[in-house]
């Protein structure tokens, strides 16, 4: 998701095709969006 300030959230861990970031190694999904550390300004 791409909110109005340029903030760019990722659900999942990508394996499903969506945007995601990678799992921790105790995870098995991520229940809350997390925050990508990309500058799209």
């Amino acid at each position: 998701a791409l909110t109005e300030s340029a903030k760019l959230y990722a659900f999942g861990a990508g394996d499903k095709g969506q945007l995601g970031t990678e799992l921790l190694a105790y995870q098995s999904e991520r229940g809350n969006p997390e925050l990508v550390d990309i500058d799209l300004n």
